[in-house]
């Protein structure tokens, strides 16, 4: 059926063929081939602000106020079993592997926390883990993480009592992460955008730095720098290689750099030939490793 649409179509909406007597080049005039070179550098300066606009919103962080389902989660017996309350059935394995499983996704995500959106962003295979695995027809386990995301996001932090939780069943799944669990106890770090990856400030800085034309009379450097230089990052798919003062060679740091930190992680993209068959018989040059030094 949708072929024989697709044919009725076209044959209702047949065009002359390209090199007919119907077809017809007509120049535009220098007026209107000017007013086409300048909509589009005012197209090429505008997609830099809307990238900046999709990629970090206006830059203040989303309001998280405690709405009627926030109240039915504390009430739950899930809540009490974070907070350890008392008849809450952690001892029961089938309630520990639960409990522990939403804390594993819980840290997880934890570095996905930002200033853009109320979104957050999961490993596909904790997703498909907490969709299969821990949920049920009566207990959709994603829908409970996220009322435990929003109760860390109202209260600004996680409660301690999760944290507590989190260690006495850590004993027995030995695979949560501790570490960010404690990090989110200290208070929730919002980063500016999870959607601002080492690719997309590759893709940017060509469009935007290395392809600049004359057209372009900002300083496109700085601009660049003060737009995506200058965040709190969160990349995914980072090596750490060393850590130490940003200090020159034989300088030795004032007690004032000794805050100066910079670690030094690098970033190898994607090897294409995983999901490329590639019959040329071309020498292939892998793809360059990026360094990236981060205060």
């Amino acid at each position: 059926m949708g072929v024989m649409a697709f044919r009725e179509y076209t044959d209702t909406h047949r065009q002359p063929p390209p090199h007919s007597r119907d077809t017809l080049l007509v120049l535009p005039s220098p007026q209107r081939m000017q007013r086409v070179l300048l909509a589009l550098t005012l197209l090429a300066s505008l997609s830099a602000s809307a990238q900046k606009e999709e990629l970090f919103g206006n830059g203040k962080p989303p309001v998280f106020r405690q709405e009627r389902l926030d109240r039915t989660f504390n009430k739950s017996r899930l809540a009490r079993a974070l907070d350890g309350a008392a008849g809450s059935n952690l001892d029961n394995p089938g309630c520990a592997q639960l409990v522990g499983g939403l804390l594993i996704a819980l840290a997880e995500l934890a570095p996905s926390l930002h200033k853009r959106d109320e979104n957050f962003f999961l490993d596909p295979v904790l997703v498909e883990a907490v969709n299969t695995q821990l949920s049920t027809p009566r207990f959709p386990a994603m829908s409970y993480l996220v009322s435990m995301v929003r109760r860390v996001m109202i209260d600004k932090r996680l409660p301690d009592a999760w944290l507590e939780t989190a260690k006495q069943l850590n004993t027995s799944v030995k695979i949560i992460d501790l570490a960010r669990l404690k990090q989110l106890n200290d208070g929730v770090v919002l980063v500016d955008s999870a959607y601002f990856q080492i690719p997309t400030l590759k893709t940017r800085y060509f469009i935007e730095v290395a392809a600049a034309n004359s057209a372009v009379t900002d300083d496109v450097a700085r601009s660049f720098h003060d737009t995506y230089v200058d965040r709190q990052i969160a990349w995914a798919g980072v090596t750490f290689l060393d850590a130490g003062l940003n200090t020159p060679k034989g300088k030795k740091p004032s007690p004032t750099e000794m805050a100066d930190i910079v670690a030094i992680l690098e970033y190898v993209p994607p090897d294409p030939r995983k999901t490329v068959l590639d019959l040329t018989g071309k020498n292939y040059v892998k793809p360059a490793p990026i360094r990236v030094v981060a205060h």
